[in-house]
């Protein structure tokens, strides 16, 4: 008996396996590698950010790069903002990617056209949602 319930177990993991979502393998649906000027804006204040966004690897749909970025308040501060970047080409129009900063993971959700990107992003903070705005890369 506890043989034939171990056969089900395993026969139910393999069936679960097999229909589990698939993998990003494959080609991609946009090649994005390249280097990207990239600048944006924070909504409610004098802050600009400029730029670049580096996609060194894309396999599939997954992506992985860097970003360094400048933040300008308007008032000749600057913050230099570098990091890691991760995230999906969602379909041949849609991009999603985390800029992985010091201070706070920068979402950020973007349309394709050409070789242009744009759209919004947002600051995922330990305390919540912090900053927000939208952005613009081309490629170089």
């Amino acid at each position: 008996m506890i043989r034939r319930s171990v056969w089900v177990v395993a026969a139910a993991l393999a069936a679960l396996a097999c229909s589990a979502t698939p993998t990003d393998s494959g080609p991609p649906p946009v090649v994005l590698l390249g280097k990207w000027t990239y600048t944006g804006t924070e909504t409610g204040s004098t802050i600009t950010i400029s730029g670049t966004l580096t996609v060194a690897s894309q396999s599939g749909k997954l992506l992985t790069g860097s970003a360094a970025w400048t933040e300008d308040d308007g008032m000749g501060g600057t913050t230099r903002l570098i990091g890691p970047v991760t995230g999906r080409a969602l379909d041949s129009t849609s991009v999603t990617f985390d800029a992985i900063l010091p201070s706070a993971t920068r979402n950020h959700v973007g349309t394709v056209k050409a070789d242009t990107i744009f759209g919004t992003w947002f600051d995922v903070t330990p305390g919540g949602l912090g900053a927000s705005g939208a952005f613009r890369a081309v490629l170089q």
